[in-house]
C-alpha cells in the first residue's frame, strides 16, 4: 500500500496551473506524505545507479566506460558528492590512459561542479581558471563554463564576509549569468527562462520575471527537474512581492521535484522551513529541517549543511518548548483522565454497592410480599373458618335452644300433670345431654373434614409406620385426632380442649404425649407440623 500511494505521487505530480491548482495545505500534506516515502524514492534511486555500475562491469570499450561514468557522475551528482567526485577521478585515469575518449575541460567542469558543491569554492575557481578559454570548442560545454562560474560565484556571494568582497562576488555571478543567458538564448532551448527569470528576480522586476515563468510552467513537455527549477524562481518572485501564501506553495511544489528525483542538494525545503517556522508551524518546520540536514550530510553538500544548520537551533529550540507545553498539556490532561477514571471508579463502585443494597432490599421485599401472600392465604384460610363456624355455632346455638325449650316444656308438662317422679327422673337423667354431646361432635366432624378433607390421612403420614390412628367404623375421627384437629384449629390450651372434649386436663395431655411419642420426625415440631396440614 506504501508503494502504491509512492507510485500514485510519480505518475500523478502536483498540478499548480490554472484551475486546477491545489489549496496550499494540499500540497503540504503531498510534501509530507513525499517525506515519509522518501526511502522508496532512494531505494529507486539506487537502483539505478546499481545498474549503471552492472553496466559498466559489462563494458568492453573505454569508450563505453567513459560513456558510463560520465552518466555515474550525473546520477550521483546532487545525490552523493563524494561518488560523483570519485567518478570524475575515474574520468581522469582512463583519460590519461586513452586520450581520445574525452575532453578533459568536461572533467576539469565536472571537478569544479563537486567542489563548489562541496564547499571548495577557492579550488572550484581554480580548476575553472585552469581552462584555457580558447579549448573551449562547443556551444554546451561554454555554457557549462559559464554555469560553474555563475554557480560558484553565487555560493561565494551569499557567504562572504565583507562588503568590498560581497559585492566583487555579486559583479561576477552577474555578468556570467548574462553571458550564460546569451548563449542559452542562441540555442533556442527553453531552459535559457530559468536563467531569465533569475536575472529578472535579481533586478527586481518581480512581475516581469512571474510572467516568463507561467509561460513555460504550464507546457507539459517540459522535464520535471526544471518545472521544480522554475517553482523555485516562483517562490522567490512571490516572496519578493509579499505574497507569503504563494512564496509557501512553491517551495512546497519544487521541494516535492527535489525529494521524488532524489536531489539532496536543496534550497527550497529549508527556505520552507523557516516560512513554516515564521507561520508557527512548529512541527512541519522541525520535520522539514530535519530531512534537509540529513539529506545535506548524506550528498555532503557543505552550503546546504551550513544554510540548515544556521537555523537549526532556533527551530529545534521552539519545538522543544512546544513538546514541553504539549507534555504539560498531555500530563494534565493525563492527570485529569487519572482523577475522572479514579472518580469513575469510585461512581462505579458506588453504584454497585448501591444497586446490591437496592437488589437486596428487593429479595427482602419479595420475601416480605411472599410471607404477607401467605399471611393473607392464611388469614382468608381463617376467615374462611371463622366464618364457617360463626354459621355452624349459631345454627348449633339455635338448634339447641329450640331443644331447651322442648325440654323445658315437656318438664312444665310433668310439673303440671303432678308426676313428680317421672319429673325427677327426667331431671336426673343424662340421656338427653350424652344424646346431644354425640350429635354435636358428630357435626364438629363434619365441619372439620370439610375445611380439611385429607386430615385424617395427612395426619397419619406424620406418625412412624406402625403407629397409625384411624377413627373406628362409622366413626369421623377418633379422640386422639379430634385432639390434633382442635390444635390444627388454634386450640392449643388443654384445659380448652378438656372442656370441649369433656375430658381431665391429665387425659388430654396423656392423650397428646402418646401421639407426640408416635411421630415420625422431631417429636419436638409435631404439633408445629400439624399446623401446617391443608
Amino acid at each position: 500500500m506504501k508503494h502504491l500511494l509512492v507510485i500514485f505521487c510519480l505518475l500523478f505530480p502536483v498540478v499548480v496551473s490554472g484551475t486546477q491548482k491545489e489549496s496550499l495545505e494540499e500540497v503540504l500534506r503531498e510534501l509530507d506524505r513525499t517525506i515519509q516515502n522518501r526511502d522508496f524514492f532512494v531505494e529507486q534511486k539506487e537502483h539505478t545507479l546499481d545498474s549503471l555500475k552492472l553496466q559498466l562491469k559489462a563494458a568492453q570499450t573505454p569508450q563505453r566506460q567513459y560513456a558510463l561514468f560520465n552518466e555515474l557522475f550525473d546520477a550521483y551528482k546532487k545525490f552523493q558528492m563524494d561518488s560523483a567526485l570519485y567518478y570524475v577521478y575515474q574520468e581522469e585515469r582512463l583519460l590519461a590512459k586513452y586520450p581520445t575518449v574525452g575532453d578533459p575541460n568536461d572533467i576539469r567542469m565536472n571537478r569544479a561542479e563537486v567542489m563548489s558543491i562541496m564547499g571548495m569554492y577557492k579550488e572550484a575557481v581554480q580548476t575553472l581558471d585552469a581552462i584555457p578559454r580558447d579549448s573551449i570548442n562547443t556551444q554546451d560545454q561554454l555554457i557549462n563554463y559559464y554555469h560553474q562560474y555563475r554557480t560558484v560565484y553565487g555560493y561565494m556571494a551569499d557567504y562572504a564576509l565583507t562588503k568590498p568582497e560581497k559585492d566583487d562576488y555579486i559583479q561576477k555571478t552577474n555578468a556570467y549569468r548574462d553571458s550564460l543567458l546569451f548563449m542559452e538564448q542562441q540555442t533556442g532551448r527553453k531552459t535559457y527562462l530559468l536563467v531569465e527569470t533569475d536575472k529578472h528576480i535579481v533586478e527586481h522586476q518581480y512581475e516581469k520575471a512571474l510572467k516568463e515563468i507561467a509561460t513555460l510552467y504550464d507546457d507539459p513537455e517540459i522535464p520535471r527537474r526544471l518545472k521544480g527549477l522554475l517553482a523555485y524562481n516562483f517562490a522567490e518572485a512571490y516572496k519578493r512581492l509579499g505574497d507569503h501564501e504563494n512564496y509557501k506553495y512553491y517551495l512546497a511544489v519544487s521541494a516535492i521535484t527535489d525529494l521524488q528525483l532524489c536531489i539532496r542538494e536543496y534550497v527550497a525545503l529549508p527556505k520552507l522551513a523557516l516560512a513554516m517556522f515564521e507561520e508557527e508551524d512548529i512541527y512541519r518546520a522541525y520535520d522539514y529541517l530535519q530531512c534537509s540536514m540529513s539529506d545535506a550530510v548524506a550528498c555532503n553538500a557543505r552550503l546546504r549543511t551550513i544554510e540548515a544548520t544556521s537555523i537549526y537551533p532556533i527551530i529545534d529550540r521552539a519545538y522543544k518548548a512546544r513538546e514541553e507545553r504539549s507534555n504539560r498539556i498531555q500530563l494534565g490532561l493525563l492527570l485529569g483522565i487519572t482523577l475522572l477514571s479514579l472518580f469513575l471508579a469510585l461512581a462505579i463502585f458506588y453504584v454497585k454497592s448501591q444497586m446490591r443494597k437496592l437488589a437486596e432490599a428487593r429479595r427482602a421485599l419479595s420475601d416480605m410480599n411472599r410471607k404477607l401472600s401467605e399471611a393473607n392465604a392464611e388469614l382468608s384460610e381463617l376467615n374462611t373458618i371463622k366464618q364457617q363456624y360463626i354459621t355452624y355455632y349459631l345454627e348449633q346455638c339455635t338448634m339447641y335452644l329450640d331443644k331447651l325449650e322442648e325440654y323445658r316444656r315437656s318438664l312444665a308438662k310433668l310439673a303440671i300433670t303432678s308426676k313428680i317422679n317421672e319429673l325427677f327422673k327426667a331431671i336426673k337423667s343424662e340421656r338427653f345431654i350424652e344424646e346431644e354431646r354425640i350429635k354435636f361432635y358428630k357435626s364438629f366432624d363434619e365441619t372439620f373434614l370439610n375445611l380439611y378433607p385429607h386430615f385424617v390421612e395427612q395426619f397419619n403420614e406424620l406418625l412412624a409406620d406402625g403407629e397409625k390412628i384411624y377413627p373406628k367404623p362409622g366413626e369421623l375421627l377418633c379422640t386422639e385426632i379430634r385432639i390434633f384437629a382442635l390444635i390444627r384449629l388454634g386450640i392449643s390450651d388443654s384445659n380448652k380442649i378438656a372442656r370441649f372434649l369433656r375430658y381431665s386436663i391429665n387425659t388430654i395431655y396423656i392423650y397428646r404425649s402418646k401421639v407426640r411419642n408416635k411421630a415420625k420426625g422431631d417429636k419436638a415440631e409435631f404439633e408445629q407440623e400439624v399446623m401446617k396440614i391443608e
